[in-house]
């Protein structure tokens, strides 16, 4: 078994920026939706640039309600990212995770401590200022809980983690190869924060892993806390905490575990394939996606309704000059692999620290000079060695994003559990192309949605109410304002609707309606949905508008509510196109999308894809030819071009043939 001491997690490297495009990640912005972020360390560090993120529905003055994502649907997370993952260029994770607590006491998964605004409940906040662990303020935002932070404080750093040659500036949790000073950032771990799985409790729960490298995906499963608990000292003597059972009861101290979560391992799936040094599209030409679904039982006591939730999404990417083999004999890859091994960086621990490229296996330190094998010399005049920019401070870097605040909602009674719910939201903010990037402009999401016929659809968005970007925001309807509709279309190159009589999107199976009570509440016929979705249930709407800025100008959509809940519809087979009336502004942007309803009750998996075939040695019986195949499955779920994207941890299955 594995030593504690020794466990390195995931190393990671270079500069690769990652964002989350749905759901709309922060990248630590509170409500200021253009331009640079205000507080690079608000709540966690991203590592990112500035000029990324969404801020939250509606502003600081007036925070619009967040979304209700009901419990057991269908969510595509979408992102971008710098560099590559799923290719040969680099071993890369993709770790997803959520965490709810509407207490004020910390959330499940980590020691429970005093109640108080400091514990909880996860919060956006309303002011920008990172949370003080020893001032906590209910209008800054919150996800991990002050004990928690404090904990990483108290307890011994990792020092079987490899540092390479870098100077950590103490012994605390806080001190990482990428965070040596322990600069805090929110109220995370930073140690916690580069590694993973993790050995301390965590009040993270884990959705999803992504790799590259699908032979650690055992190793993810069984040590993530969703089954596994995690170990940690109590009452020992003196002020550092030990990391570890030993260390503990040497120092007078109590070994506890904090159980596990008690739910499903993650899905460890292959990764999408992304190109290096582009924030853009996968080779779908769409962004990259993972199908997820909306946990259930998240709440307290267990129950479906969770309020104040948040998820975030890790990027750990690592080239191949710092992997090395499980065992620590076999210095090459190609012997590695050869004795059934893993050659992975998990396995760079801290007996390779300052080793550098004359040693085996060869590990880069800082900026080293290379002579290409002696190839090159250091004579002056035309003979030069070659400098590598290497900073290995940069080569354990992990990069994030989170969401703002979002709540989990218990499907309406009634509906059968084997009715798959599909989200069907909005990306992108105000702006053009520029002033919106690494952003995106407004979209549906996802662009293409494929159900069944026996599917359900849940359509929501919310919008911020301060998107200005250095007095340059370009769009309709009021300024700083996101703003969305949906009408139908005849085919996707029309930008005027249909009439509503010739329009069949909204004469659908069965609805469901949000309003409890008021105008916009009760049974919902194919002329009522039309114009909900048409004008946004917006009231007071002026008879002659004459100003794009006026508030009463339901033309332009700007009586609208930031955050707007159509509601859960069964739609009956047929392709649907729609658009964005007032987005779609052919200078700026065209929010079009499609829904497609297929006439089979949901959508099937699709073909195998990744099939490799490789030949193995049949001593039983030479006579007969012997092979491995090996593929991946597609996912039943299909948000196109999701479908096109997500592959299962590959299956394997030998065939003889021959005789």
């Amino acid at each position: 078994m594995r030593s504690f001491l020794i466990f390195s997690g995931l190393l990671t490297t270079v500069v690769a920026d990652v964002y989350m495009q749905y759901p709309p990640g922060s990248n630590n912005r509170l409500d200021e939706g253009g331009g640079n972020r205000n507080n690079n360390n608000r709540l966690m560090d991203t590592q990112n640039n500035a000029k990324g993120g969404y801020g939250y529905g509606g502003d600081a003055n007036n925070p619009a309600a967040p979304l209700c994502y009901m419990a057991g649907s269908k969510l595509s997370m979408a992102w971008t990212s710098q560099h590559s993952c799923g290719t040969e260029n680099a071993e890369c994770q993709m770790v997803i995770q959520y965490m709810c607590n509407q207490g004020t006491s910390a959330p499940a998964g980590v020691p429970t401590a005093g109640a108080g605004t400091g514990e909880g409940p996860i919060r956006d906040g309303t002011n920008n200022g990172t949370p003080d662990p020893n001032n906590p303020q209910a209008n800054r935002g919150l996800h991990e809980p002050t004990s928690f932070y404090q904990a990483c404080d108290a307890r011994e750093r990792n020092k079987g983690l490899y540092t390479a040659d870098q100077n950590l500036n103490g012994n605390d949790a806080r001190r990482t190869r990428q965070n040596p000073n322990g600069a805090r950032s929110g109220l995370e771990c930073p140690e916690e924060r580069d590694y993973y799985p993790y050995w301390a409790p965590s009040p993270w729960k884990d959705l999803m892993i992504m790799t590259n490298n699908l032979a650690m995906c055992p190793w993810y499963k069984a040590n993530s806390q969703n089954v596994v608990g995690k170990g940690y000292c109590t009452g020992q003597n003196g002020n550092t905490v030990p990391n570890n059972q030993a260390g503990c009861t040497g120092a007078g101290g109590t070994w506890n575990t904090m159980p596990p979560f008690g739910i499903a391992a993650p899905d460890c799936v292959a990764s999408p394939a992304q190109r290096d040094n582009h924030l853009g599209n996968a080779q779908s030409g769409m962004e990259v996606m993972a199908n997820l679904t909306i946990p259930s039982a998240a709440g307290v006591g267990g129950v479906n309704d969770a309020q104040d939730c948040v998820m975030r999404l890790r990027y750990n990417i690592t080239t191949a000059d710092t992997r090395v083999c499980e065992d620590k004999s076999l210095t090459t890859q190609a012997q590695c692999e050869a004795a059934g091994k893993i050659w992975s960086s998990f396995y760079l621990d801290n007996t390779f620290n300052d080793d550098d490229l004359d040693d085996t296996p060869p590990l880069p330190d800082g900026n080293p000079n290379v002579d290409m094998g002696g190839f090159l010399q250091q004579n002056g005049g035309t003979d030069s060695l070659l400098e590598l920019a290497i900073n290995t401070n940069q080569y354990g870097r992990t990069f994030q994003d989170r969401t703002h605040a979002f709540n989990i909602c218990d499907p309406p009674p009634g509906i059968p559990s084997n009715v798959k719910i599909y989200n069907l939201n909005v990306k992108g903010k105000r702006g053009n192309i520029v002033q919106t990037y690494p952003a995106t402009e407004y979209d549906f999401h996802p662009v293409t949605l494929e159900v069944g016929s026996n599917d359900m659809v849940h359509i929501q968005w919310t919008g911020n109410d301060n998107t200005n970007n250095n007095g340059n925001n370009n769009g309709e309807g009021t300024n700083d304002e996101d703003r969305h509709n949906i009408v139908q279309l005849d085919n996707s190159g029309m930008d005027v609707p249909m009439a509503a009589n010739q329009g069949s999107m909204f004469d659908v199976q069965w609805e469901w309606n949000p309003e409890a009570a008021g105008q916009f509440a009760g049974s919902r016929d194919k002329a009522e949905l039309t114009k909900q979705f048409a004008l946004v249930k917006q009231t007071g709407c002026a008879q002659n508008p004459n100003n794009d800025q006026q508030r009463s100008n339901c033309e332009k959509l700007n009586s609208a509510a930031a955050t707007v809940d159509l509601g859960l519809l069964k739609f009956k087979p047929g392709e649907y196109k729609y658009m964005s009336s007032r987005n779609n502004n052919f200078s700026n942007r065209a929010q079009k999308a499609v829904l497609r309803t297929l006439s089979a009750p949901e959508i099937l998996p699709g073909e195998p894809v990744r099939v490799t075939v490789t030949p193995i040695a049949n001593d039983a019986n030479p006579a007969q030819a012997k092979a491995r195949i090996q593929w991946g499955k597609k996912r039943a779920l299909c948000l196109v071009p999701v479908c096109k994207e997500r592959v299962t941890t590959s299956t394997r299955h030998e065939l003889a043939t021959g005789g």
